[in-house]
């Protein structure tokens, strides 16, 4: 009995399994693949699409906003990275924005040369952008190497704002052809001085209207980044007859006779006569140069003129000294009063510490 119950049970589930008789397996639907289908939704979204499969459609990213940094925060990263080979502050970088992007460098008055540098976005590092920049980024990552930090710190020349000798010498001309009309370009010469990243500036001599006869205008400098500065003592008094010119004032004609005194005196003639024994002449007494107080006062002017520019002549005032037979000029300037003492013959002498501290400026030609 118990084997032929077992036949029975095993009947039944083949007739559920085969679906019963032929017309009842499409209708129950309950095929391997239809309960497949059944029972999986992503079957059923293939099963919709045509039965092929492709990807659902994606939700629209929308773009992650980058914080757009600020002027100090673009002069931080550049101050942050190059702090790791030298000592800076973030005043000593400037920056400027341009499509979004920060360039930061060291600013003109930095003793650091840097280069330029680009500032990407928020969260990027900043980039070199020239070849001064690119050599800091090896510096910095080579761990600031002595021979590297050496080749890196060691002042750049200046760029030359004057070009060649042409240029510097059309300087020196256009300042002394507004007095001297009869001066030409022709006239003036540059040689290079590159030690000292100047030219030196020359002229020949030629008939001066002013003076009634032939001169030269003394040595000037031309530095690199075009600073005009006199050389000489000619070139001072020069100047100080062409120097009003530039407020817009008449040549200073007070000069002439400064100017004939620093001239070089011309050699002697020597005569293709026998030379005889001289007859004795008395010797005349040299006419002085300084004949008064507006004379001392203006050759102590012309002479700080060249480095005190801003000074006036309404600064200075002159008393003659009898005992020691010479002129004293003092100079106001604010709380600060310097004196000069002016011989007959336009020798200056600085006599108190002031006038001293501006000689020195005036003799070394560090103005």
């Amino acid at each position: 009995m118990g084997l032929i119950a077992a036949l029975f049970m095993v009947s039944i589930l083949a007739l559920v399994a085969c679906g019963g008789d032929d017309g009842d397996g499409d209708e129950d639907g309950s095929s391997a693949r239809d309960k497949a289908i059944a029972n999986s939704p992503a079957l059923q979204t293939i099963e919709a699409l045509g039965g092929t499969s492709r990807a659902a459609p994606s939700a629209t990213v929308e773009p992650t906003l980058v914080r757009e940094i600020s002027m100090d925060e673009a002069k931080k990263q550049l101050w942050v990275f190059l702090s790791k080979c030298i000592t800076l502050d973030t005043s000593d970088i400037e920056a400027v924005q341009v499509e979004g992007n920060w360039y930061v460098r060291g600013s003109l008055g930095s003793s650091h040369e840097t280069g330029l540098w680009e500032v990407p976005k928020a969260g990027l590092s900043v980039q070199p952008y020239d070849k001064r920049a690119n050599d800091w980024l090896e510096t910095v990552e080579g761990g600031c190497s002595s021979e590297k930090m050496r080749i890196m710190t060691t002042p750049i020349p200046p760029t030359p704002v004057v070009s060649g000798a042409a240029s510097a010498s059309a300087a020196v001309w256009g300042y002394l052809v507004s007095c001297i009309s009869e001066l030409s370009k022709a006239n003036v010469h540059a040689q290079e001085n590159p030690l000292e990243s100047e030219w030196i500036i020359t002229t020949d001599e030629i008939f001066v209207d002013a003076l009634g006869m032939e001169a030269d205008f003394g040595a000037w400098s031309v530095s690199y980044e075009g600073v005009m500065t006199t050389k000489d003592s000619l070139a001072q008094v020069w100047n100080a007859y062409v120097f009003p010119t530039t407020k817009g004032e008449e040549c200073a004609a007070q000069y002439i006779p400064n100017i004939l005194y620093a001239l070089p005196s011309p050699p002697p003639i020597v005569a293709n006569t026998p030379v005889t024994a001289p007859t004795e002449r008395p010797i005349p007494t040299p006419t002085p140069n300084i004949r008064g107080a507006s004379e001392a006062v203006n050759s102590v002017w012309a002479y700080l003129i060249p480095c005190f520019a801003s000074i006036d002549i309404s600064d200075f005032n002159a008393t003659y000294d009898s005992s020691n037979v010479v002129w004293v000029v003092v100079q106001l300037a604010g709380a600060t009063t310097s004196t000069w003492s002016v011989r007959d013959n336009g020798v200056i002498t600085a006599t108190n510490a002031s006038a001293r501290a501006n000689e020195a400026i005036v003799r070394a030609r560090s103005c």
